[in-house]
C-alpha cells in the first residue's frame, strides 16, 4: 500500500465518512405534506421563466439573433462613441427604461389619480409694487417699445436701417 502524502488528519468525503450517524437526518421516502391544496397551487402555478421555456411560448419582443439584440439596446452611436462591447449591448430591461417586456411575476401598480380641485390654491402676491417702467432687471436688446416692436417704417413704408 502506498504511503499517503496528505498530512493527517485526512479528510472525509462521501465514500468512506465515519462520523456520528446518529446526528445525520433521515427522511423516509413517502412522506405527504400536510396541506396538499398548497402544494398543488405551487406545483400548478408557473414562473416567467418556466412559460418562456415552454415550446408554446411566443415572445415578438424577444431577440432571435446577436443581430437583433444588438439593435435593440440601448447604445447611442453619436453621443457614447468608442464604448466597450459589453457597453454596447445593454438592453432596455437592465437600464430601468421603458419596455413591454413583464419581467416579474407581480401586478403593476398604478399610483393614485389626484384630483386636481380638491387640491388647495396657492396664491403669492409680492409685498412691494414693481414699476413696469424700470428698466433694471429687463431683457436689454437693441429693439425697443419706442420702434414698434424693433420695426419702425418711413414715410415711403420703407424700412430704417442702421
Amino acid at each position: 500500500m502506498p504511503r499517503n502524502p496528505f498530512p493527517f488528519p485526512c479528510y472525509e468525503n462521501d465514500q468512506n465518512f465515519s462520523g456520528n450517524i446518529s446526528l445525520q437526518k433521515t427522511f423516509s421516502k413517502n412522506v405527504k405534506p400536510n396541506d396538499t391544496a398548497t402544494w398543488n397551487r405551487l406545483y400548478q402555478t408557473h414562473t416567467l421563466q418556466s412559460l418562456r421555456r415552454r415550446y408554446s411560448s411566443y415572445d415578438e419582443e424577444e431577440p432571435k439573433d446577436s443581430l437583433d439584440f444588438a439593435l435593440k439596446s440601448c447604445y447611442d452611436h453619436h453621443h457614447e462613441f468608442l464604448r466597450d462591447a459589453n457597453e454596447t449591448l445593454v438592453q432596455a430591461e437592465t437600464l430601468n427604461k421603458p419596455h413591454k417586456r413583464i419581467l416579474r411575476n407581480r401586478p403593476k401598480t398604478t399610483p393614485a389619480k389626484i384630483d386636481l380641485e380638491k387640491l388647495p390654491i396657492k396664491t403669492y402676491q409680492s409685498i412691494t409694487k414693481e414699476n413696469c417702467h424700470r428698466i433694471k432687471g429687463a431683457i436689454e436688446g437693441h429693439h425697443n417699445a419706442v420702434t414698434n416692436n424693433g420695426f419702425s417704417r418711413k414715410h415711403d413704408g420703407g424700412f430704417y436701417t442702421s
